[in-house]
């Protein structure tokens, strides 16, 4: 099984030869056995992450820093919460693959979305969040908390709003951070490509 030719790995740049790959090839380079605490939480594995930043799919997720207060020792919650944000940088803001997605109501429907999870105690909590651009692949989480008396938001984001999540020194951090993201992860897909290749054209690797 060859992914490309040496010949053009060397021509082409990291991104352009990454393209040539198929969702198959991905799979293969980052196949585990081993399934984290994440994907057990109904995420996304990394072979998933990774098609979608080299499928040029992946959406940077605003104001996640609002799951800070969690409590270190509920395991069960961090879980969820990073579950369902790695899930929409993914998948993005609306796909059927989100685990408990939700609609909110009235004129935030099919800008706004919401999901359900809970602590280790039982108690439920709502993740909710907003479509910041859709070409840029943004979106912003717009509020944590129990769900009693949870105040759904019933308008999409306004000029305003999305100007300020853009002008937020953290969430400026967190672009960052994901185009750091990205380019690390061609890289590295690269590095594991060169590492195998001998035993891909075997068809008898299974990388770890």
């Amino acid at each position: 099984m060859r992914l490309f030719s040496k010949k053009q790995a060397k021509s082409k740049s990291d991104e352009l030869t990454l393209h040539a790959m198929s969702d198959d090839d991905i799979d293969l380079l980052l196949k585990r056995s081993i399934q984290s605490k994440i994907v057990l939480a109904n995420g996304p594995n990394r072979a998933e992450q990774v098609k979608a930043i080299v499928r040029e799919r992946y959406w940077t997720v605003f104001k996640s820093f609002l799951f800070r207060d969690i409590h270190p020792q509920d395991q069960a919650l961090i879980h969820q919460v990073n579950a369902l944000k790695n899930s929409l940088q993914t998948y993005g803001p609306n796909s059927e693959k989100l685990p408990e997605l939700r609609q909110n109501l009235g004129q935030a429907k099919g800008s706004v979305f919401h999901a359900h999870v809970s602590s280790s105690s039982g108690c439920t909590y709502v993740v909710e969040w907003a479509i910041v651009d859709v070409e840029k692949k943004q979106l912003a989480i717009t509020q944590f908390g129990p769900h009693e008396n949870f105040p759904f938001t019933q308008a999409p984001l306004s000029k305003e709003q999305i100007n300020n999540l853009r002008n937020c020194p953290e969430n400026r951090a967190i672009l960052e951070k994901v185009q750091a993201t990205k380019k690390d992860c061609i890289k590295k897909l690269n590095r594991l490509y060169e590492r195998y290749e001998h035993l891909l054209q075997q068809g008898t690797s299974k990388p770890n």
